[in-house]
């Protein structure tokens, strides 16, 4: 079997053949180099190789190696191979394989330049050679070093070489509650063709990049009460889909989704007055007036306050959402709709504050129009009505995107929608506040991360919403969320917005690449330092004695080199 996976720092996919624990059988490899080549395996898990800033995906990819088949394991560890083991297959591969993918191979440093790394390519024009030697804690390397290092290698002057560094810093990383997990992460990725250590700010050259990972649904006070209710709202839709799938109406006695879990964002004391009663006092209680312009709350803070129960401006259906949901049953749902009528034939004046953009048919009985035909139904269009209209709120109060930015379905009201379209009108509405919800959670964990301003979100607002509510967006339904939590961005981030996260700090990851090239060889070298161990070998068989790992500033140093020359004929 052979592993294939993408180049480190490049799109290019690679043949990672490597020693395992775990031998199932051997058979011509050793019998054609008589070495202990016997213990080789090429099959295994996937390679975390350096110099890679993004997760991808790997392929299986199943072949013979010289008619010899080894089943995969699943357990096993990566055991890298000697050096002369690595060249013995590199080539036998280049002159028995027909592979148009670079191989790599994992080997041990035994040698005197510590070789970690092996590898060959051709690609019909020109033929590769790579290698990457471990440097170990080395703290006396130099920029100056590394470029002389290059100047060798090519033996080229410097001023032929084409630079280009990069660098990633871990702002923040928050875990669950359980501790169980990485709740959410912030880092920031810059890169610059200067020729500098640090990254140069006021270089044109310089760009930073934002990548913020988030598991959904594990936010904070507005942002759970808000999760919740979509989750609970989901519940509800699945409900009305099985039985319009089983052809079946609901019955007095069948069982709702237990709202507990919403209801207990409330924090309020349970009401233990009868639901009936307390739509009378619904009815008579008064609205809430919105206050002046929120910029100066963090997105967080606006969330809180629109939406709590009292929150401004709340609307009755939204009033009513919340005091629905609490109905265990179909019966007791349809007693309550039905004393809310009763209540309001009572009253001689207007009816209380209702939004002229609501989209329930509930809301267009308030006004005395249309009817309502199924119970349930109702309560998921008011459900859907307040959260929309919340999500609405937020942004206008926080001033951090523009209303066209959110991408709000255009859709006709509930009550111009027949029953057959029902069902699928109303989970484009769902949909959408998924994606709304998501791209929200992103915010607040970027804004929290990176201390921005409301102002200073504008354009990383704008970049989050087109990605989540556009055509292409991650998020397709409520369940894509559950089996796949964890929601990230990658979007281009001002300078002067992250200046203090990038300067005087030591960088996660530090990358300078340096390529000299002639019209039938090219040179490049590749300098990597890392506060993580990239390879799969133990900690302790790669780290010097005098290495003191528990410093902050602990980094490791690798050299890697490939040159690349054209066949001659």
């Amino acid at each position: 079997m052979i592993l294939v996976r993408p180049l480190p720092h490049t799109t290019v996919e690679t043949v990672l053949p490597y020693n395992c624990s775990k031998v199932k059988e051997v058979q011509q490899l050793h019998e054609r180099y008589g070495s202990d080549i016997s213990d080789a395996d090429i099959t295994g898990q996937p390679l975390e190789a350096p110099y890679s800033d993004i997760d991808n995906d790997t392929l299986g990819l199943f072949n013979t190696f010289d008619d010899v088949f080894i089943e995969r394991n699943e357990e096993d560890d990566h055991l890298p191979l000697p050096l002369c083991d690595a060249r013995s297959i590199l080539s036998h591969c280049r002159l028995n394989v027909n592979s148009p993918l670079p191989i790599w191979i994992l080997t041990d440093g035994s040698d005197l330049k510590k070789t970690v790394l092996l590898s060959s390519e051709s690609d019909g024009e020109f033929i590769s050679r790579s290698w990457a030697w471990d440097h170990g804690c080395s703290s006396d390397i130099t920029l100056d070093s590394l470029l002389a290092k290059h100047v060798q290698f090519s033996n080229k002057p410097l001023h032929q070489a084409t630079c280009h560094v990069k660098c990633s810093f871990d702002v923040c990383k928050v875990l669950t509650e359980d501790s169980s997990s990485i709740q959410s992460s912030t880092t920031l990725h810059a890169s610059w063709t200067k020729l500098s250590l640090e990254p140069p700010l006021l270089h044109r050259s310089t760009e930073i990049k934002l990548h913020t990972r988030v598991r959904i649904g594990h936010g904070r006070k507005g942002l759970l009460f808000i999760w919740r209710q979509i989750s609970l709202l989901n519940e509800y839709i699945d409900l009305l889909s099985k039985l319009a799938s089983d052809n079946l109406y609901a019955v007095p006695v069948l069982n709702l989704p237990s709202s507990k879990s919403v209801l207990d964002c409330l924090g309020t004391a349970a009401d233990v007055s009868t639901l009936h009663s307390r739509i009378h006092k619904i009815l008579k209680e008064p609205i809430k007036g919105f206050n002046s312009v929120n910029c100066d709350k963090k997105l967080e803070q606006v969330i809180e306050q629109y939406s709590l129960k009292d929150k401004p401006g709340t609307d009755l259906t939204d009033r009513l959402w919340l005091l629905f949901i609490e109905c265990s049953t179909y019966q007791e749902l349809s007693g309550c709709i039905k004393e809310l009528f009763i209540e309001l034939n009572k009253k001689n004046g207007p009816v209380p504050f209702l939004n002229s953009s609501n989209i329930s048919r509930l809301g267009s009985v308030l006004q005395r129009e249309g009817g309502i035909h199924d119970p349930l139904e109702c309560l998921v269009e008011i459900g859907l009505e307040k959260l929309k209209k919340e999500m609405l709120l937020i942004f206008s109060k926080a001033q951090i995107a523009a209303g066209y930015n959110l991408n709000v379905p255009n859709l006709p009201n509930f009550s111009e929608v027949s029953s057959s379209d029902w069902l699928p009108f109303t989970k484009k509405w769902h949909t959408w506040l998924c994606q709304v919800h998501c791209a929200v959670e992103i915010l607040c964990n970027i804004q929290e991360a990176l201390a921005l301003p409301n102002n200073g979100m504008f354009s990383i607002a704008a970049n989050i919403l087109k990605v989540y509510t556009g055509k292409e967006s991650p998020v397709q339904n409520y369940s894509g969320i559950i089996e796949n939590p964890v929601m990230e961005i990658n979007t281009i981030i001002p300078v002067k917005s992250v200046e203090k996260d990038v300067t005087n700090k030591s960088p996660e990851e530090w990358v300078l690449t340096l390529t000299t090239s002639t019209d039938i060889q090219k040179f490049q070298s590749v300098f990597y330092r890392t506060m993580k161990n990239p390879f799969p070998c133990l900690e302790s068989d790669l780290i010097d004695d005098d290495c003191d790992t528990t410093s902050t500033t602990f980094s490791r140093w690798f050299e890697f080199h490939s040159i690349s020359e054209m066949f001659c004929v």
